[in-house]
């Protein structure tokens, strides 16, 4: 990704996640050592959280939209960046 890049155009459906995300969410990401791996969005203090694809944060990761916040062996915290919180203010989807 080029410096001072916001990354590509989400799609609706990455642009629907990266709101939740702006919206206080955290993304979670198990392994899967033990068993397969899973993803879902989750909001502190909530016990409700929302399933997702298990690819999504490699490439929100990749793009600079989250960054890794805790780690261990349940797996991975994630949480949204400035540039996340600047592809969801510019609103621009792919079609």
């Amino acid at each position: 990704m080029l410096p001072g890049s916001l990354g590509p155009k989400p799609t609706a459906n990455q642009m629907k996640y990266l709101r939740l995300l702006a919206d206080g969410y955290e993304l979670h990401y198990s392994t899967g050592i033990r068993f397969n791996s899973f993803a879902y969005f989750i909001k502190q203090g909530e016990k409700d959280h929302i399933r997702t694809r298990v690819d999504f944060h490699h490439k929100f990761h990749t793009w600079g939209w989250i960054t890794p916040v805790r780690s261990d062996y349940n797996g991975t915290d994630y949480k949204i960046t400035e540039n996340g919180r600047k592809v969801v203010e510019n609103g621009v989807t792919r079609k």
